[in-house]
């Protein structure tokens, strides 16, 4: 891996940079010029790294990412740890056939394969690498039971917050839902890898449902609660859109203790 990179110039006078905040600025500019960065755009870089390196702390770091998400400007796998910066060539392009061998190499090293598709500028290699793939028996092994571990993990994951699921899938009305059911598992296997952002899913979701459940509002679907249909949608699901503990909090004030009451999720329904 190089010592060093290469910025353009022209960075600076990108309509989209000028229009950042100069945090985010720091912050982007960092994801392209840090030292786990690879030719190839994707690499793999902890949270904690990111917190110790710039200065931010954890739901900062968070927020940004899910920030430059939504632009389409990044892929953060919080599984793998991985992340896509989207336009990466275009900043630091290169002709030479050695970067573009080192960019072959680095592909093959990726753990999530579907972030080589977000990549800015080298559908060709893309393809080559596809076509490498479906003639490689041994990785497609490797890929099957890869992806095996993974659903043995998730069950172990539901088994292991059944009740809280259950109550998820209650509420909106899908308990008996097997297509649903994966949806939340997949999240869950997602967030397992940070223990810190798991605790506040489940705190966030109990808070969302007892507050949808005691006001008049309008409820997320349950794909976008989880927002399965976003980039990195456990970041950008209605779970995360709102402090939702803070807003249960501030409606409790405004009730009479005794007139408090529960609610069953299984027959509230819009």
């Amino acid at each position: 891996m190089a010592k060093y990179r290469q910025i353009q110039t022209t960075f600076w006078s990108d309509p989209w940079v000028m229009d950042l905040t100069p945090e985010k600025k720091y912050f982007y500019l960092y994801l392209l010029t840090n030292d786990k960065v690879k030719q190839c755009g994707i690499y793999e870089i902890p949270l904690k790294k990111m917190e110790i390196e710039t200065g931010y702390n954890r739901d900062t770091i968070l927020l940004f990412l899910s920030e430059l998400q939504n632009m389409q400007k990044i892929i953060y796998n919080l599984e793998t740890n991985e992340i896509c910066v989207i336009n990466f060539s275009k900043y630091n392009f290169s002709k030479s056939p050695q970067v573009k061998a080192c960019i072959n190499k680095e592909l093959n090293q990726v753990k999530d394969k579907k972030l080589i598709q977000y990549l800015y500028g080298i559908n060709s290699l893309y393809k080559d690498y596809v076509k490498t793939m479906e003639t490689d028996p041994q990785e497609k092994e490797k890929e099957k039971e890869k992806e095996e571990k993974e659903e043995k993990q998730k069950e172990k994951l539901f088994l292991a917050h059944a009740e809280k699921l259950n109550r998820i899938l209650s509420f909106f009305g899908l308990k008996e839902d097997e297509h649903k059911r994966k949806m939340l598992l997949d999240t869950l296997n997602q967030l397992s890898h940070n223990p810190e952002l798991l605790s506040k899913f489940f705190l966030q979701s109990e808070a969302y449902m007892k507050y949808k459940s005691s006001v008049s509002e309008i409820r997320h679907s349950f794909v976008r609660f989880l927002g399965v249909d976003a980039p990195n949608g456990v970041l950008n699901g209605g779970w995360n859109s709102e402090n939702w503990i803070f807003k249960l909090e501030e409606i409790n004030k405004t009730k009479e203790p005794n007139l408090q009451t529960s609610h069953n999720y299984e027959n509230d329904r819009l």
